[in-house]
C-alpha cells in the first residue's frame, strides 16, 4: 500500500510539472535543466510511473532499452522522462490490451 502511494505521488508530481511547464511556456520563460544523464534511468522512471498507473497492462508491456551506462545524453531528465511516458501512454491507447514492446 505504501508503494502504491509513492508511485501515485510520483505520477501526480509529473502532472503538476506539466501544468507548471505550460505556465512557463505561456509567459515565455521555460527553463531546461541540462545535465548528462543515463537514458536507461529515464526509461526506467517512465516505466515505473506507467506501471503504477496501469497495473492491468503490466503483463503486456515489454521493454527493450539500453543497459544502464550504455547511452549517455545531455538534456533535462524530467522532461525526457515525461516524453518517454507520453509516448508509451499513446502507444498503449492505440494498441489496447495487445502486447506492447517499448524500444529505445
Amino acid at each position: 500500500m505504501a508503494a502504491d502511494a509513492l508511485m501515485e505521488s510520483r505520477r501526480m508530481v509529473i502532472q503538476i510539472d506539466d501544468i507548471l511547464d505550460v505556465a512557463a511556456l505561456q509567459t515565455g520563460a521555460p527553463h531546461l535543466h541540462r545535465e548528462t544523464l543515463d537514458l536507461a534511468d529515464a526509461v526506467d522512471d517512465a516505466l515505473q510511473a506507467m506501471r503504477s498507473a496501469c497495473r492491468d497492462i503490466a503483463p503486456v508491456l515489454h521493454v527493450d532499452a539500453p543497459t544502464p551506462g550504455q547511452v549517455q545524453v545531455t538534456g533535462d531528465r524530467r522532461r525526457l522522462t515525461r516524453i518517454i511516458l507520453a509516448m508509451m501512454e499513446e502507444a498503449i491507447a492505440r494498441r489496447g490490451a495487445k502486447a506492447l514492446t517499448v524500444r529505445v
